[in-house]
């Protein structure tokens, strides 16, 4: 207490010193999001000094880390840190930005008026319908005028002030450039004023749009919910435009793709095509389904227990022939159904749990690889020989804000403590015989790997599994004593889903931190699917008694143990073990002689 005293008596005399008190995060001059509290963290060189932000006493801990939880207020605030050690008190400050709460002033103006929608320029259809949204002071007389057409906007009885209307697009509107207006009305000047305005283009016709890169990005709304993933070249129908967003209609489907991610083909007919014959070709643990297709149309595919379901767009089925491979002992049948105009939906059906698969289109035709567990040696000392693992060391090295991924009190990278448990974790894989790739090998800054690029890395390795490592963080204003934190195991697709139980198990077996569960979870590297793919959260970054644990090599190794024994637990589950080899029949006595004449050298 008395030290307390003395340090809050002593600020006046304080020495600023940045090497003392140093703040990881927030960063200097961060704008962070309209919050009433948030975190901040870092540490101070003595961890018995006595050591106050704001005024408020902050523990510290063995290492000198911190993290605390405090209010703020908007606009500029400032963090001012103090820490007194009985001999000198050493100060340090942190300036922010806490962003204003968006909130209506009705009191500003009497034509106060905002457009909540539409609220940015569009493409319809005749018969489309705009909805419009305001808001305005209440018990004003609004109006819309979209060309010649006026009608007034009603005002929401239960929320005063939110006024509505909607607009439904008039055959004698097509081709034509409008304009959206909301008139106010002023009583005193028996005037109406126009405030806002918005472009609506309605089109003659809808237009055919095609992808221009691969992994193209078609969504449910605007605002996110990812629906499907499509390589280039992909013909679409696009129907409509807000912003930079097209809406493409797929059978009873609208969904929304970035404009900059499509090229027009000049086209004006919807794209239609359809299906032919289906040939199976059988390759060690991949079987290859080869569908006559005759041109590039958007397609769905998800699995279900041992079968996995294609939906093709703007398709008609007429598949005459089905052509089963007879060294295939994977495959059950394939069952075809026509789903409305449109729309093709084909299951194929196998005798065992699908591993992964992947989809390509040919020329006039689509392929479908489908994989199956690979063979298990599980005779030790190599029980993993002739697996391909894939290790992404999430994130790339950048030192400078805003960062790749967290930071920790101390100013160590997550980039950094992915890399160093994948790296151990290269070893311990190698040593049980695997062959093993990861998606960087270094912290170097010119070995700066995108996100996007991780996955094809995978494919590329033809790997058996994928794992990503990283470490944790939370959310600007949220509470990191509000729960136990520790590990997060994830999984996208149903075929990952027996890796990440395996993987879940072991951490609960050999990793001393709160569970925080088997997740799904909706990550780009995860949605691969030609391998199971699961992403691992082994610690948080930002608490200090975490961090610590992942700096230190005896920590670093028990995280790359807990994901190896995961490893090797899943392939135990989940694979045959081959059968031991005929020894006799395939050492040759001089090569072996030969051999131990090399490994006695080597000694």
């Amino acid at each position: 207490l008395c030290a307390d005293l003395s340090a809050q008596l002593n600020y006046s005399f304080a020495t600023v010193d940045q090497n003392y008190i140093q703040i990881s995060y927030p960063y200097e001059g961060m704008k962070l999001p309209n919050v009433s509290k948030t975190f901040v963290f870092g540490s101070v060189k003595n961890s018995s000094a006595a050591f106050f932000i704001n005024g408020e006493k902050i523990n510290l801990y063995k290492n000198g880390g911190f993290i605390a939880y405090l209010p703020v207020s908007t606009g500029a605030f400032s963090f001012d840190c103090l820490a007194y050690d009985l001999i000198s008190t050493y100060t340090y400050t942190r300036k922010v930005y806490v962003s204003q709460k968006n909130s209506i002033d009705f009191s500003t103006s009497s034509f106060y008026l905002t457009l909540l929608s539409p609220t940015q320029n569009m493409e319809v259809l005749t018969g489309d319908e705009i909805f419009i949204s305001v808001i305005s002071k209440p018990n004003k007389k609004l109006r819309y005028e979209i060309g010649d057409f006026k009608d007034k906007l009603i005002e929401n009885s239960l929320n005063p002030g939110y006024y509505y209307g909607v607009y439904k697009v008039r055959q004698e509107d097509s081709g034509k450039d409008l304009k959206l207006e909301i008139l106010i009305k002023n009583d005193f000047l028996h005037k109406d004023y126009r405030v806002v305005s918005s472009n609506i283009k309605v089109l003659k016709t809808p237009y055919v749009v095609k992808t221009s890169s691969d992994n193209v990005v078609l969504k449910n709304d605007l605002k996110g919910g990812y629906a499907m993933f499509l390589p280039k070249d992909i013909k679409l129908y696009s129907t409509g435009k807000i912003g930079d967003f097209n809406k493409i209609s797929l059978d009873s489907l609208n969904l929304w793709v970035d404009e900059s991610k499509i090229e027009k083909t000049g086209e004006i007919i919807k794209p239609h095509t359809e299906t032919g014959n289906v040939v199976f070709t059988s390759s060690s643990n991949v079987i290859t389904a080869k569908i006559a297709l005759y041109d590039r149309v958007p397609y769905i595919a998800y699995v279900e227990e041992n079968s996995m379901k294609l939906e093709l767009y703007y398709t008609s089925l007429h598949t005459n022939w089905i052509i089963y491979n007879s060294s295939d002992t994977y495959t059950r049948d394939l069952q075809m159904k026509q789903l409305g105009q449109d729309r093709v939906l084909f299951t194929f059906n196998f005798k065992e749990k699908l591993w992964g698969y992947d989809i390509n289109y040919s020329t006039n035709s689509l392929l479908i690889d489908f994989k199956f567990k690979p063979k298990y040696q599980g005779r030790m000392p190599k029980p993993l020989e002739g697996l391909r693992i894939v290790l992404d060391p999430g994130h790339s090295y950048k030192d400078a804000p805003p960062y790749d991924g967290a930071i920790g009190p101390s100013g160590y990278f997550e980039f950094q403590a992915n890399l160093a448990i994948a790296k151990k974790l290269f070893d311990k894989l190698a040593n049980l015989g695997a062959t093993v790739y990861m998606t960087r090998y270094s912290d170097d800054k010119n070995e700066n790997v995108p996100l996007a690029l991780r996955p094809q890395i995978a494919k590329n390795f033809n790997g058996d599994i994928f794992i990503s490592i990283h470490n944790n963080a939370i959310s600007d204003g949220e509470d990191p004593f509000s729960k136990p934190r520790g590990f997060q195991i994830y999984y996208y697709h149903p075929q990952s889903m027996d890796l990440a139980i395996a993987m879940h198990n072991s951490f609960l077996k050999n990793i001393s931190l709160p569970d925080e569960g088997l997740r799904y979870g909706d990550y780009l590297v995860l949605r691969q699917t030609y391998m199971p793919a699961i992403l691992i959260e082994n610690a948080y970054m930002i608490l200090p008694e975490q961090e610590e644990m992942l700096k230190s090599n005896e920590g670093q190794e028990k995280f790359a143990e807990a994901i190896k024994m995961g490893i090797v637990d899943f392939f135990k589950e989940n694979t045959e073990i081959s059968p031991v080899s005929n020894l006799k029949s395939e050492v040759n006595p001089k090569n072996l002689s030969s051999k131990k004449t090399k490994d006695s050298k080597k000694k």
